[in-house]
């Protein structure tokens, strides 16, 4: 398994998604005890038929991975397989279907 990062990157962020046609969300509740919003990817045109994510622009995206201090990698030998770290390097988006 190849990772790939951690990385801060917009421009190879977006990439990454845009080569596997993945759309940036943010994961419902927005607000859960106070914490901000999770925010990840789907990889489905469907994404409006799955009601705990809500699509949000890149602009959106990458202004809640900057304030939250985030970071991404990725396994270059699966197409939809990424984690979103924290500062600390713990995984946030674990168990989201559709979101790795």
């Amino acid at each position: 398994m190849p990772r790939i990062g951690p990385t801060t990157d917009h421009e190879e962020i977006r990439q990454w998604a845009t080569a596997r046609k993945a759309i940036p969300v943010e994961i419902k509740p927005y607000h859960f005890n106070g914490d901000p919003a999770i925010i990840g990817f789907v990889f489905s045109p469907a994404v409006g038929e799955q009601p705990e994510f809500s699509l949000i622009t890149w602009e959106s995206f990458f202004a809640q991975f900057d304030l939250l201090g985030l970071a991404f990698a990725y396994d270059e030998d699966s197409p939809d397989l990424y984690e979103i770290l924290h500062d600390e390097i713990e995984s946030q988006s674990g168990g989201a279907p559709g979101v790795h």
